[in-house]
């Protein structure tokens, strides 16, 4: 006897009990729906599509007794693309052992301009978030793309591919107002079927010791393909960049940029504002894309009245308060494969890849995005900025590893975020604190590496020349914030960015280390690290090497606001209140002889104005003696026990 390969078996999916009915003199009482049904799988029908339950009473009650008497057959039930026709759907099938959710919603223009009165994306995210929804309740999920041949086809290939994404296990493709002819038609599943199935994936093994090098197994690709065209989205990354345009010449190929999907701000457009004005401010850009993309708005204007509610982000986590734990992903085979040639090739670099749990797939990412929003951004406002011993990650998302590598959109989360608002689950400071992380801060940093590189990696404003101290790789110091923190990113590869700006980069800048070493830390240190990001962040933000291209003044502090917003001083052998003497926090007369070295270039910036009224107040004998144990602290670091793969970061990298 043959066997039919699981691919080829044609699955028989009836609608006679749902569609069927409404042709005239054909509807059915529920008793007669019954015995209709139990006909069909006398005639080996898959799946029975028992009825439309939020439709009627009728049809509630003939899916659940279809579902009931028939445990053997497949039955679905019809929902749209709401929450409620889930449910309810999801109710009507409960008895049943083999249950389907069928969810639709209209995909051209013409239903979206005329029926939905909806935007695409609206559309796009209402049929992911149905089909994401009914997963809860079943495993067999089916969407349809109603009037999909009128649909245009770029976004009937995006919302086949992100329905499949979200979980779908089948896609419908109808003609609902008999709009193709058989020829057209078939052309078209023929092409979906191909985008269903993705692409063909050329993988080359890390370890493989055929190809040294990305150019030579490039080469091999274009050899064996015959392809003389590579496409790809423009990379985010300056020297990658760089790179792939030197191609052609190498390779005798030809190159397609295409506007990279990651992010939403558009390159040049952000150059020309960034170079019309003296300081290109955060916050003036940010209130430009929240109008531009109409996040948060109320006409032309924000939500709430204020665009910036960072003054509601500055509670210290009170005693007792636990936040939720983060969701972890188990690894499947890949990633296994791939955390044990991590492990095998880079056992010498400090951190480990095993225990690796972040999300490496579409659906897990979007899982986490999901959970995030309902189970920590409620009070991710409130303690945004706050640190504590024991909770490395707070109510933060853990979500820019996620977004860097395109596994989650940015609008997808900044949407997400804003539905929660609007729909009462989480207040206005967590949602737009959130929002402000990847519609402000993300795209704008973005904007400030390619405006502003490649001169911008060897900036230096304040001259800054010392090597990194050995406890970055390994957090053995005496200081218990940069103790904690250090080890918390030797071991997870990630901290929140009240760590990385107030903790790691103030101890950076206030101890003149070099901007670059600094910078190649980063990078070499954390799982969301590209140098888009990092460059900008850590010479422009962290320790103001740019000499305030993007901050107005640097953002440096004494031991007072690690105290404030965190309980890392109460394990300390250093005394936060106290700025000389053997116990004085480094952080404290570090701080006070920083203002002072540096007075002359600060005084002109208003912004520092009272930080250096406060130095004036300080009598002169004090101050000598910060200095004194400033310099003594200083020669006293532990310098010179890095990694051998490490040598470079020692000595400033020239621009």
């Amino acid at each position: 006897m043959d066997v039919v390969q699981e691919r080829e078996r044609v699955y028989i999916f009836d609608t006679t009990l749902r569609d069927g009915e409404q042709s005239p003199g054909c509807s059915m009482t529920v008793p007669e729906k019954l015995r209709m049904a139990q006909k069909l799988a006398e005639l080996g029908v898959d799946i029975l599509e028992a009825g439309f339950p939020i439709a009627s009473e009728g049809d509630y009650q003939a899916v659940r007794l279809i579902s009931t008497e028939l445990p053997w057959v497949r039955v679905a039930a019809l929902a749209r693309a709401c929450r409620l026709d889930v449910e309810r759907a999801a109710s009507a099938l409960e008895p049943a052992r083999l249950s389907r959710i069928h969810t639709f919603i209209a995909t051209s223009d013409i239903h979206l301009k005329y029926k939905l009165r909806k935007s695409r994306q609206q559309v796009l995210e209402e049929a992911c978030a149905a089909v994401e929804l009914a997963r809860q309740f079943t495993d067999d999920v089916e969407f349809s793309a109603e009037d999909a041949t009128r649909t245009d086809p770029a976004f009937l290939e995006e919302v086949v591919r992100a329905t499949i994404d979200a979980g779908a296990g089948t896609v419908n493709i109808p003609d609902t107002v008999g709009y193709s002819t058989p020829d057209e038609f078939g052309d078209l599943i023929a092409h979906l079927v191909t985008v269903a199935a993705g692409r063909a994936v050329h993988y080359h093994a890390l370890e493989a010791p055929r190809y040294l090098d990305s150019l030579s197994a490039l080469r091999e690709a274009t050899r064996k393909t015959k392809q003389r065209e590579i496409w790809m989205i423009e990379p985010s990354d300056r020297h990658t960049l760089d790179w792939v345009q030197g191609l052609p010449a190498l390779l005798d190929i030809e190159l397609r940029f295409f506007r990279n999907p990651l992010f939403l701000a558009d390159l040049d457009d952000f150059a020309r504002w960034a170079g019309s004005v003296r300081s290109p401010l955060m916050e003036t850009f940010y209130r430009r894309m929240r109008r531009e993309y109409g996040v948060l708005m109320d006409g032309r204007e924000p939500v709430g009245g204020a665009w910036n509610l960072d003054k509601q982000n500055r509670k210290r986590l009170p005693r007792g308060l636990v936040p939720p734990p983060v969701p972890r992903f188990k690894p499947d085979a890949v990633t296994a494969q791939a955390v044990a040639a991590v492990d095998r090739l880079f056992a010498d670099h400090p951190g480990r890849a095993e225990g690796l749990d972040l999300p490496v797939t579409r659906a897990d990412a979007r899982s986490a995005l999901r959970r995030f929003v309902r189970d920590r951004l409620p009070a991710f406002g409130d303690y945004e900025d706050a640190m504590a011993v024991g909770q490395p990650t707070l109510f933060h998302s853990l979500l820019s590893p996620a977004l860097n590598v395109g596994l989650l959109a940015p609008m997808e989360c900044i949407r997400a975020a804003e539905a929660a608002y609007r729909g009462g689950a989480v207040p206005l400071n967590a949602a737009e604190g959130f929002i402000r992380q990847i519609l402000g801060w993300r795209e704008y940093v973005r904007g400030i590496y390619r405006t502003f590189m490649p001169a911008y990696r060897g900036r230096n404003a304040l001259a800054a020349a010392h090597p990194l101290p050995d406890f970055y790789w390994d957090g053995r110091t005496d200081m218990y914030c940069l103790r904690q923190v250090v080890s918390q990113v030797v071991d997870m590869g990630w901290s929140h960015h009240i760590q990385r700006l107030m903790v790691l980069c103030n101890f950076a800048t206030l101890a003149g280390l070099s901007p670059q070493a600094v910078n190649d830390w980063f990078l070499s240190m954390y799982v969301d690290a590209h140098d888009w990001v990092v460059t900008p962040n850590v010479i422009g933000m962290g320790l103001w090497a740019d000499g305030g291209t993007m901050a107005t003044k640097p953002y440096i502090s004494s031991a007072a606001y690690l105290h404030r917003m965190g309980d890392y001083c109460e394990s300390c052998r250093f005394r936060h209140d106290q700025r000389v003497g053997d116990d004085a926090c480094p952080f404290n007369h570090l701080f006070w002889t920083f203002l002072d070295a540096h007075r002359g270039r600060l005084s002109a910036n208003p912004r520092m104005s009272m930080m250096l009224r406060n130095l004036e107040r300080i009598p002169a004998a004090e101050l000598a003696e910060m200095r004194n144990a400033s310099r003594k602290f200083l020669k006293d670091l532990p310098r010179g026990s890095y990694p051998a793969w490490a040598g470079g970061l020692k000595a400033t990298r020239p621009s």
